[in-house]
């Protein structure tokens, strides 16, 4: 019974410009001569532990890819699920503005993004303010057109 219904989707497939934008690498510093013997040891084992890791993450990539979880195959079947009954509540019932925060890069667990989501949230919102107030300014208009006198 509402006569303005403005609907939020969570379900956007978009990605956030945000996190895909390119950092750049900031150019390595050489650090200057350690004179103190344990620092000098203890720098040396830094850069061992540091080369173990950069082999081990080497050795990851060149992996062949696993097949989905458990755990991912039911997430991706409640994404589906939603997804679809999205589409069928818009076709149903369509909204008159709809907002569609950029979130498809978080996943269902991703509890600690609150920040970034509400954020996103708010960008979104911004860039369909001017069509709110218009629609709110139309109202206006067709209600005043059709009260009694």
């Amino acid at each position: 019974g509402a006569d303005i219904v403005i609907a939020v989707s969570l379900d956007s497939e978009l990605v956030s410009r945000r996190r895909h934008q390119k950092t750049e690498v900031a150019p390595e510093i050489t650090p200057p001569p350690v004179r103190n013997e344990f620092l000098k040891k203890l720098a040396a084992r830094y850069e061992a532990v540091e080369k173990t890791i950069w082999k081990r993450l080497e050795r990851q990539k060149k992996k062949k890819p696993t097949p989905p979880g458990t755990r991912q195959v039911i997430s991706a079947a409640i994404q589906l699920m939603q997804d679809r009954i999205t589409r069928v509540n818009f076709a149903v019932n369509p909204p008159d503005i709809l907002i569609t925060p950029r979130l498809g890069d978080l996943k269902m667990l991703d509890y600690d993004q609150v920040e970034h989501a509400i954020e996103e949230g708010y960008i979104a919102t911004r860039n369909k303010v001017n069509d709110i107030r218009m629609l709110l300014e139309t109202h206006r208009t067709e209600e005043m057109e059709t009260k009694p006198v």
